[in-house]
């Protein structure tokens, strides 16, 4: 927190330092804004990279579940597939089935959040089971209000011939 802080106001002092050297400041100062813009999107991408890797990684586990399928570990780790299925979801149910997809998109995401910071130790494994519980049931509980609008789902577009967990006839137990 301080050290973001202190970059600010260094960034914000060099800004004005480099400003009141005329236009050879500012094109210097543009630069090194540039170069501060693309160190911020190095680090958002490798971080989007690391959470897919963990989405990968984890989800798998939960297939026997009935909660993800492949199709929906696939879409879960496309930022455009994710948002797709929002689409999906609100065209075949309205505003309410796209909110509990981007529920149970999120509650994907943190659940293998989860068994990464279990796997550091910052979590206690009772703390883990705890929220490995509300986190698998509200997923669940997203399926179940998208599954209620219809009889029979369309089918998802991610999910092609594997089906998805917003598919009919799955269940979580």
């Amino acid at each position: 927190m301080a050290a973001g802080w202190l970059a600010a106001v260094f960034l914000h002092g060099l800004w004005n330092g480099l400003s009141a050297r005329g236009a050879a400041g500012l094109i210097a100062g543009y630069l090194i804004m540039a170069c501060v813009l693309a160190g911020i999107v190095a680090v958002l991408v490798a971080d989007r990279r690391r959470v897919v890797g963990l989405i990968r990684h984890y989800l798998p586990a939960y297939v026997p579940t009935g909660l993800v399928t492949p199709a929906d570990i696939e879409m879960l780790a496309s930022l455009r597939a994710r948002r797709r299925a929002r689409n999906w979801a609100r065209v075949n149910g309205g505003l309410a089935a796209a909110a509990a997809m981007s529920d149970y998109q999120l509650a994907a995401t943190e659940l293998a959040l989860l068994h990464a910071k279990a796997e550091r130790g910052v979590v206690t494994g009772e703390a883990f089971r705890r929220r490995q519980r509300d986190l698998m049931q509200l997923m669940h509980t997203a399926r179940l209000s998208f599954a209620r609008r219809h009889a029979e789902p369309p089918r998802a577009p991610w999910a092609a011939a594997h089906g998805s967990g917003f598919a009919p006839g799955r269940h979580f137990s």
